[in-house]
């Protein structure tokens, strides 16, 4: 009997239609992508993401090779113990896929500062001070947790704790 279902599915489907079986569950037919179809629907960023990552690379060796002491002087600009280069590079690599950054949209966004004012206020003033308040809220007779949960999200809040 499921030897001529099959058939029927097969016959009755066309290619590209493959039998998913469960326990006890009745025989249903998934159709499976085209992977040139999934290709096709990806942006040209994200098709030639390996050949970005390997020029990044490569510029980073020649930048590395034809100026020897640009490590000293990328850790002579550092904010406390992070580097600024490298914080800058990971936000500007890392903001954009958290965010969903739609980049064709990017020019309009900034024209109204109003969301961009207010959102750098709640990540950068309004977010570690309310860590602060519930650090010291919920931790009073830990200091030491304390100054750990509210100095890594206000750099300098550990001189008030």
């Amino acid at each position: 009997m499921t030897d001529s279902l099959t058939d029927s599915l097969t016959d009755s489907m066309g290619e590209g239609i493959h039998e998913v079986a469960m326990a006890d569950a009745p025989m249903t037919a998934v159709e499976l992508p085209d992977d040139r179809a999934t290709t096709a629907r990806l942006s040209t960023l994200d098709r030639l993401l390996p050949l970005w990552i390997a020029a990044a690379m490569l510029l980073g060796i020649g930048l590395g090779r034809a100026l020897p002491d640009l490590n000293d002087q990328l850790e002579r600009v550092k904010v406390d113990t992070v580097s600024l280069p490298i914080a800058l590079g990971l936000f500007a690599m890392m903001y954009p896929v958290l965010a969903k950054v739609r980049y064709r949209t990017i020019g309009t966004v900034l024209t109204d500062r109003r969301p961009v004012v207010m959102s750098l206020l709640i990540v950068w003033l309004v977010g570690p001070a309310l860590m602060f308040a519930l650090g010291w809220l919920l931790l009073p007779d830990l200091p030491a947790y304390r100054t750990g949960s509210s100095s890594s999200d206000w750099p300098h809040a550990s001189r008030w704790c």
